[in-house]
């Protein structure tokens, strides 16, 4: 029996089981989970096969890309923290426009989460190019679905962004938000000239 609908209250959209989740984002009865929330999944599944390669290849050296695992597992938990913050912000967007309240904070609010997990995702993006030559066999396939997972999530949070422009209160937030999408538009091109494998 699946859950449709909103979580319960104290219960966190991660906590659900994964047919819940995925018959919540599919459900018409309520705006979120939706894009963002599972763009930050996705991400952090990404975060999870790098620290799973880690992970693997630390049982032969103990003290090697200690860094880079710790890293994956940071960016895991900032990554399920934003599926949550993602539904949270855009409900209170609407619980605010609703009650006919002031929307500038919540405004802020929703257009703060998808630049969250483009950074996070450009971050995995970076992590997966230090652990090219280092794996073999199927582990260089788990790193390169991290890559590319990641790549996803990151369109996707720039995608997000940029409908989120109209929504900002006035035009000096508009202008500041796309500054900073610009900003990791950049970083985008940036890593995806980096050296790689990829098959």
């Amino acid at each position: 029996m699946t859950q449709d609908g909103p979580s319960p209250p104290g219960q966190r959209l991660v906590d659900r089981s994964v047919i819940e989740f995925i018959d919540a984002v599919g459900s018409a009865t309520e705006p979120v989970p939706a894009g963002g929330s599972v763009a930050a999944l996705t991400a952090a599944g990404g975060a999870a096969l790098l620290a799973l390669v880690c992970g693997v290849l630390r049982r032969h050296q103990p003290v090697a890309l200690e860094a880079v695992l710790d890293a994956a597992q940071r960016l895991r938990q900032e990554l399920l923290d934003l599926v949550d913050e993602d539904a949270a912000a855009f409900r209170a967007f609407l619980d605010a426009t609703r009650a006919d309240q002031d929307l500038e904070a919540v405004t802020r609010r929703v257009g703060a989460v998808p630049l969250q997990i483009a950074r996070a995702s450009l971050e995995i993006i970076e992590l997966s190019y230090q652990l090219d030559g280092q794996r073999t066999g199927s582990m260089a396939a788990d790193v390169r679905a991290a890559r590319h997972l990641a790549n996803a999530s990151l369109e996707t949070a720039l995608d997000i962004a940029n409908e989120n422009l109209d929504m900002q209160p006035d035009e000096p937030a508009r202008s500041a938000l796309r500054e900073v999408i610009g900003e990791l538009q950049v970083e985008r091109r940036r890593v995806s000239r980096q050296p790689h494998s990829d098959a």
